[in-house]
């Protein structure tokens, strides 16, 4: 007989249970293990991004990230630096030389460090000091163009200091090959080429340098031969010069601006 609806059709034999596989234990889930920086690469980290913000002028959060890596590293010298160059560009030059000294406190031989704090002790009134600083540099600077700038440098703070700036000049650059740019400069400060011949160089030379960077660093030594000749009118052309060819990344430039200043005082 067909088995009625709801009926067991086991025939009264009873199903075998049928068991559960066992419960699988539960696989911890792998995370994935990141070192932690060393601090000096954290502050270094910090240092890089002040440079992108003191490229787009941004000066106060550069400062912000400087202020964090000397926190961290307290004798990194490059933080210090980097910290001195936006104090400088925001214009707080005291601060800024702060900052370079305590880069050459934790760097000796920083030479960049040595060159923009005697560039600010010039131009605040502290012409010893930058003598001192520029004096320094000629130890420890290894390119030997950086070292004939400051050759040009220590001379007008040489002068302004009321020393001899000449007769130190003839001396500092006795061995120094004189043929590539800036050497041109040096040799008419000395009184060997005219002022014609450092126009031909600034227009012909085929060293290293920019175009743009012969004539914003040319013109401008021009103009400071011709102030401390007492050609005031042709020192001014010349540092008018310098500002119009737009090189706002070099020394120079602001510095034609400091003694177009001191002109207009």
């Amino acid at each position: 007989l067909a088995p009625m609806q709801g009926e067991n059709q086991t025939d009264g034999v009873d199903k075998p249970e049928v068991e559960s596989p066992p419960a699988k234990e539960p696989v911890p889930k792998r995370t994935k293990i990141i070192a932690a920086k060393p601090t000096a690469q954290i502050a270094k980290t910090f240092v890089e991004k002040a440079w992108g913000s003191i490229d787009k002028g941004f000066y106060n959060q550069a400062l912000r990230d400087l202020d964090q890596a000397v926190k961290i590293e307290p004798s990194l010298a490059d933080a210090w630096f980097a910290r001195g160059w936006a104090n400088e560009k925001s214009g707080k030059e005291l601060s800024a030389i702060g900052d370079y000294a305590r880069a050459i406190a934790a760097k000796p031989d920083h030479a960049f460090a040595l060159f923009s704090r005697g560039y600010l002790n010039l131009y605040i009134g502290s012409a010893r000091n930058a003598v001192t600083d520029f004096v320094r540099i000629q130890g420890v600077a290894k390119e030997k163009k950086f070292r004939q700038y400051s050759h040009l440098w220590l001379y007008l703070s040489r002068m302004r200091a009321d020393q001899d700036g000449l007769a130190q000049l003839r001396e500092d650059i006795a061995k120094d090959n004189l043929k590539l740019w800036p050497g041109a400069l040096v040799r008419h400060l000395l009184g060997q080429i005219d002022e014609a011949a450092v126009l031909g160089a600034i227009e012909t030379d085929t060293g290293l340098p920019s175009k743009q960077e012969r004539r914003c660093t040319g013109y401008f030594f021009l103009g400071v031969n011709a102030l401390l000749k007492g050609d005031t009118p042709v020192a001014r052309s010349y540092f008018e010069k310098t500002l119009a060819t737009g090189a706002v990344q070099f020394r120079q430039y602001d510095a034609a601006k400091r003694e177009l200043d001191r002109l207009n005082f």
